[in-house]
């Protein structure tokens, strides 16, 4: 990734942050309870200042509004560009496929493994999904076990099984019901 900037924001959920780097989401952090960890998840960027692009300053305080919104139980579109660089055309791919997993509804990594072509590789979606730098933009928290079960959350299952129920996603204990693979 190329040298971003960063804002870090409160939300009802606590404290977020958002990298852009060249006008495009790089990474975001979940939220976190102190600002000092979501700074330190986005460790490296630059925070927001006055040299920042008028570009960047208005996608950053877009993209946090939204996530502010999202987190306050709001059905939120996020149709951003995302910043790729350094990222496999398989890691690229199961992004963008994640990303097509309509708001409350859940996906196994098998049928999204399947979506980009490669049906063996649903272990590999999960490696994607753990190492998200875009969470909530590319819903990886949409992405379940082929029993529905709710695995590989990097931030946590609680985490997931919170951002799940926020969209209206049933859970039983540890996992959701999931339609066909």
């Amino acid at each position: 990734m190329n040298e971003g900037q960063c804002m870090i924001f409160n939300t009802d959920w606590g404290w977020m942050g958002v990298v852009v780097c060249d006008a495009a989401v790089a990474r975001v952090a979940l939220p976190l309870g102190e600002r000092s960890q979501a700074e330190a998840r986005l460790a490296g960027c630059t925070q927001i200042s006055c040299e920042a692009s008028d570009q960047n300053r208005e996608l950053l305080e877009r993209i946090a509004t939204k996530l502010t919104r999202y987190i306050a139980g709001e059905n939120v579109r996020f149709a951003e560009r995302l910043d790729f660089t350094g990222l496999s055309v398989f890691r690229h791919d199961v992004y963008v496929a994640a990303r097509q997993i309509p708001y409350g509804e859940v996906r196994s990594y098998g049928r999204l493994a399947n979506e980009c072509g490669n049906r063996s590789a649903a272990r590999a979606v999960g490696q994607c999904m753990a190492t998200n730098p875009f969470p909530i933009i590319v819903p990886c928290h949409r992405v379940v076990g082929s029993a529905g079960h709710l695995i590989g959350f990097g931030s946590g299952i609680e985490m997931k099984r919170r951002l799940l129920r926020l969209e209206g996603v049933e859970t039983r204990g540890d996992t959701v019901a999931v339609g066909p693979r």
